[in-house]
């Protein structure tokens, strides 16, 4: 196979991805899911967009539609079922220069995960219900996750 060490790309495209350590049955399903059999096919699949996590904003300085990444303190969670007894977790946070709700649809677990006094790194699309600021279903990051990098989104 090619010179030295090095692989053609025609030497990639026959070599499948399994051969890679760390992709099991699992993961291998999730990867003919998405048209992903060779070598070669991983290294050209490349990301749809990326989110910049990097840039650190604050409640106040997001204009709605603007996508942003604060770190806030929770101040209060309440849960509630909606008619189809689905959750929905309202999350009251504060930064200091505002405040907002994280709004979750059908994910009961963030009640266990958020807690009153937690400081969280929240990343949204920042828009208004009822007159007031909310993201919903925001990343949470709970500090030192995926803060400050930037995501690639496939």
């Amino acid at each position: 196979m090619g010179t030295g060490n090095a692989l053609t790309l025609a030497e990639l495209s026959t070599l499948p991805v399994d051969r890679l350590v760390g992709v099991g049955p699992k993961k291998l399903d999730g990867l003919r899911s998405a048209g992903i059999t060779s070598l070669l096919d991983l290294l050209m699949h490349y990301p749809l967009r990326y989110i910049d996590r990097t840039r650190e904003a604050t409640i106040d300085s997001l204009a709605v539609g603007d996508e942003g990444m604060v770190l806030v303190t929770i101040q209060r969670v309440d849960v509630r079922r909606t008619r189809q007894r689905r959750a929905l977790v309202n999350v009251k946070v504060t930064d200091g220069s505002g405040a907002m709700d994280l709004t979750f649809f059908n994910q009961p677990w963030r009640e266990k995960q958020l807690r009153e006094g937690m400081q969280a790194v929240v990343f949204g699309k920042m828009d208004t219900y009822r007159g007031r600021r909310q993201m919903a279903n925001p990343v949470v990051d709970l500090v030192g996750d995926k803060t400050g990098r930037i995501v690639p989104v496939y």
